[in-house]
């Protein structure tokens, strides 16, 4: 009586799965662990009373740390490059809902302002395969630029989590993050 197909609806996703031979599993709930069903590779961090990580807000009033980029391309492109008065960046991901839904927001914002005044860039924060990023801005309709990250960069800017916006003025200093996006609501604090 189990179902054949298994439907998983995301606000910028949906997938069907084909369910064939399956198992029910018996484990008890107090038995359960998520840790143990993680790779070996993947770091665990525990956040909340105690934890140790710095929070984002600590990068406010700081100068951003510099960086050099590449694009799907390969080109490259540098943080002291980018001349605007103000600069958005906002670090994503290819598989975030919430990102994929700022992107209509981000393009409209980009063509408000002259790159004089105003710059943005995104940067992909897990995915290193050019192939995958050329798909994504292609199917999107990218006005703007779209890097991939680096381990150091991401860890420079304590990203653990998508998105996050900084708003830089032109000395580069972050006056502003904005962790996560609502509809709306972020549109308007950025």
């Amino acid at each position: 009586g189990l179902p054949f197909r298994v439907r998983r609806e995301m606000s910028h996703d949906i997938s069907v799965t084909t369910c064939r031979n399956a198992t029910i599993n018996t484990m008890k709930l107090e038995d359960f662990r998520a840790s143990d069903y993680f790779e070996p590779e993947y770091a665990i961090e525990y956040f909340g009373h105690g934890s140790k990580s710095e929070p984002l807000s600590d990068l406010t009033g700081k100068v951003a740390p510099d960086w050099i980029l590449t694009d799907a391309n390969g080109y490259a492109v540098a943080l002291k490059d980018l001349k605007s008065k103000i600069l958005l960046i906002q670090f994503t991901s290819v598989t975030c809902g919430p990102c994929k839904a700022s992107i209509p927001f981000l393009k409209q914002l980009v063509t408000e302002y002259d790159r004089e005044n105003f710059a943005f860039v995104a940067i992909e924060s897990w995915t290193k395969n050019s192939d995958v990023l050329k798909s994504y801005q292609r199917r999107n309709n990218f006005n703007y630029t779209f890097l991939m990250s680096t381990r150091e960069v991401t860890e420079s800017y304590r990203i653990k989590s998508v998105p996050v916006f900084f708003i830089l003025n032109e000395n580069r200093v972050i006056v502003k993050v904005i962790k996560g996006y609502g509809e709306g609501t972020t549109d308007k604090e950025i």
